[in-house]
């Protein structure tokens, strides 16, 4: 019976480091950028509305001066919305 007692020993201790060792992560995606928080969250050098990955945000729209459309959603169309005072058409 002596001998068991070591054998079980060693076993439970490959299982605990078995246990240990598969929790290590291994997922080495790309964080995601968030759109409103002033942050390169996905570290490529590009913050928030300046991101590629913010084009669709509804915080980044642009409005377009002249479509006639809200594009930005602010509630106002090409000249009367602010984002457009230097728009030559305007």
């Amino acid at each position: 019976m002596n001998t068991l007692k070591p054998t079980f020993v060693l076993m439970l201790f490959l299982f605990c480091a078995t246990l240990v060792f598969s929790c290590k992560s291994d997922d080495d995606s790309t964080p995601t950028e968030i759109c409103n928080d002033g942050l390169d969250n996905d570290n490529d050098g590009f913050v928030d509305c300046q991101d590629n990955d913010c084009a669709e945000a509804a915080n980044c729209a642009v409005e377009i001066c002249d479509d006639g459309i809200d594009n930005d959603n602010d509630g106002f169309i090409d000249c009367d919305d602010n984002d457009c005072t230097e728009a030559a058409n305007c």
